[in-house]
């Protein structure tokens, strides 16, 4: 039994193997106790433990040193790998060297058989050279005066014809700069002319803008001429009527200033005596019968503001006529000096005309303002109005106003 137990040990042991033994012998001795008693197996119990503990550390100390010594093995064989394929690299290296080697001998030997084959054609051209040297000098003895001559006038010619090609170059660079001047002249005039028409449409505008404002406002002036002779054909003084009106007012106009020269003397008069004076005077004032149809019936304010806003409306309008009149000239002058403009589609030039623009109001805006001009404008004095000499008169009363026709 004791050789099949030594048959069946592995040769390498493990703890595993160990403590598989230490169970075995445990069971065994369980078995002799349970036959024999305690006593039969106390004194070589302890010893059999022992050994047991001996063999599981020399078990484990042999376990990391057969690891240990399978790593040195695989670090062997990897060194030696390493080894050899060093060695291979170092014969394909040496392999390598040994080609390099040859093919440079043989380069330096096809080199140098070069070199002495340059050398030999060297010396045949140089032997070939001075031979035709030679030779030349010995047929330039041979050329004539003829020759000589012929190649003169061959050298002028085509030195005539090399400044000639100059000259033509110069022309050439200076035509091209010309060209380049009247290109840059060409977009300088195109920026012009685009500045220029910009500037006219603006200008139309203007002009449309200001002719319509001198329509309206020649509408408001033919109103308010309409409104003035609505006025007069209401008034109705004509004839001596007017005459005997205008000489009463002219009369009640002096004895008022005496009146007025006469209070300024009387201010130091009391009070109620200048009161009772000024209520039951009637010189220098116009009785009026509230029932005659043809009793003035405008105040003097009333018609002061009426022809101080028809002269207000004369004047605007004669300043339109000159603001537009200066812009139509202004326009004039700018069309007349208005470069043609080239259309590269159709290589045609367009120069631009200006047609003034027919104003139906133009006539007889320019009628007005002459008669405008000769008109008086209105001012006003201390004891009189005056406004429009040709037409009318009037004639300030401290009390009313009045508008007579003369």
């Amino acid at each position: 039994m004791a050789e099949e137990e030594h048959s069946s040990i592995p040769l390498e042991l493990t703890v595993v193997d160990v403590y598989k033994w230490a169970a075995e012998i445990g069971q065994e001795f369980e078995r002799l106790i349970d036959t024999f008693g305690t006593e039969s197996v106390s004194d070589f119990m302890p010893k059999v433990v022992r050994v047991l503990e001996q063999l599981e550390k020399l078990v484990d100390r042999d376990e990391k040193e057969h690891n240990e010594v399978s790593e040195l093995r695989l670090d062997v064989q990897r060194l030696q790998a390493m080894y050899l394929e060093k060695s291979e690299q170092n014969a394909r290296i040496q392999k390598d060297l040994e080609q390099v080697d040859e093919s440079w001998k043989e380069e330096a030997k096809e080199l140098l058989q070069t070199i002495s084959r340059l050398r030999e054609e060297n010396k045949q051209l140089n032997a070939a050279l001075s031979s035709h040297t030679t030779e030349q000098h010995a047929h330039a003895k041979e050329i004539s005066d003829s020759d000589f001559e012929v190649m003169t006038r061959l050298k002028e010619t085509v030195d005539r014809q090399r400044d000639a090609l100059r000259a033509k170059d110069m022309e050439i660079n200076q035509r091209n700069m010309e060209l380049e001047a009247l290109q840059s002249q060409v977009e300088r005039l195109a920026k012009v002319n685009h500045d220029l028409r910009r500037k006219q449409a603006i200008t139309q505008q203007q002009g449309k803008s200001l002719v319509e404002e001198k329509a309206h406002l020649q509408a408001s002036l033919q109103g308010k001429e309409q409104e003035i002779t609505a006025l007069k054909d209401r008034l109705g003084l004509q004839g001596d009527l007017g005459d005997q009106i205008i000489k009463e007012m002219m009369d009640s106009l002096e004895v008022l200033q005496m009146e007025e020269r006469d209070d300024n003397r009387g201010k130091e008069e009391s009070s109620d005596m200048a009161q009772l004076d000024d209520t039951t005077r009637l010189d220098g004032k116009l009785v009026i019968d509230l029932s005659d149809p043809e009793r003035p019936r405008f105040t003097m304010t009333e018609l002061r503001s009426v022809l101080q806003e028809k002269n207000e409306l004369k004047i605007r309008l004669m300043e339109v006529e000159d603001e537009l009149s200066k812009y139509k000239n202004k326009l004039t002058k700018s069309t007349q000096t208005l470069p043609g403009e080239v259309f590269p589609e159709t290589n045609t030039v367009w120069t631009q005309t200006y047609n003034p623009v027919e104003d139906p109001f133009m006539e007889s805006s320019v009628d007005n303002r002459d008669s405008d001009r000769d008109e008086e404008t209105c001012r006003s004095s201390e004891g009189s109005l005056y406004f429009d000499s040709d037409h009318y008169s009037l004639m300030r009363d401290p009390e009313r106003s009045f508008l007579l026709m003369s």
